[in-house]
């Protein structure tokens, strides 16, 4: 009948694969919180990259641990991410430097896990961190 759909045929599933077209395949979404999950482990994968440390209405609380998460905020846009980040930088490593790797690496893990494209990644530095060496032994006389 004229103006009425055409009724769905069942689709095979076993030849469901890329040469199937788009629209049978389905959709697949993946949330903002999983692709800042990506990236946030994505920079603490880099060496001397660490997440920055724990703030409380804009106090440190307590020197910055090597094991700390980094942060990551995204804004998706179908199939291209922005990012913005927060990492922390193991000291005397070069901050530009380490960023840089972060940035590759981040960007890497998001076309592998996510299929996105990043287009832009803003990373903040907020602190050094610095290993601290262990107590001297306590000495009895």
């Amino acid at each position: 009948m004229p103006g009425r759909p055409e009724p769905r045929r069942p689709v095979d599933v076993t030849k469901i694969g890329p040469t199937v077209d788009a629209a049978v395949r389905g959709r697949t979404t993946i949330a903002t919180r999983v692709v800042e999950k990506v990236a946030a482990r994505a920079a603490i994968e880099v060496d001397a990259a660490t997440g920055p440390p724990r703030r409380l209405f804009g106090a440190i609380l307590g020197p910055p641990r090597a094991d700390a998460r980094a942060r990551a905020s995204a804004k998706i846009d179908q199939t291209r991410v922005t990012l913005s980040m927060s990492i922390g930088v193991q000291y005397p490593e070069p901050v530009r430097a380490v960023a840089a790797r972060v940035r590759r690496n981040v960007t890497a893990r998001i076309a592998q896990y996510c299929g996105m494209q990043v287009q832009h990644i803003d990373v903040t530095v907020p602190a050094l961190v610095v290993e601290r060496p262990p107590p001297p032994a306590k000495r009895v006389i």
